[in-house]
């Protein structure tokens, strides 16, 4: 089933399903640099797209969402952060690990997530809990 066709092309950063009625966006639209990030919420009834919020200097970041605590985890300028999606704006970003060698964060569960690492000339998966 198509949700939501883009008139041009884009690169996915992230998505995940929020709830039967809406889905958790996070791309980069052709035209803007490549260090933007739009974030945002599709209603998949209404047929309609609320952009949260346009990150700027996301490079290669990847998001993931958890419905299960409400946050999106992502790496971006110095390290891995979290914010919740109910009020996703750089004021309530929050640094969890910080190293600008920290990629592709995912969750495990609601209270951890995975990473890579580049260290000494490979990649490493880790595990990091977080405390709230």
């Amino acid at each position: 089933m198509l949700v939501k066709e883009f008139e041009k092309e884009c690169e996915f950063r992230g998505y995940n399903v929020i709830d039967s009625t809406h889905i958790f966006l996070a791309y980069q639209p052709e035209g803007f640099s490549e260090a933007s990030a739009i974030i945002a919420i599709y209603d998949v009834t209404k047929k309609k797209e609320n952009i949260l919020f346009e990150l700027g200097g996301a490079g290669e970041s990847i998001f993931d969402y958890n419905k299960n605590n409400g946050l999106v985890v992502f790496n971006w300028l110095e390290g891995i952060y979290v914010c919740p999606l109910n009020n996703f704006k750089e004021s309530n970003v929050k640094l969890l690990l910080k190293g600008i060698n920290l990629f592709n964060p995912y969750w495990i569960d609601s209270s951890n997530i995975g990473y890579t690492e580049w260290s000494n000339q490979t990649w490493v998966v880790k595990k990091y809990r977080i405390k709230r």
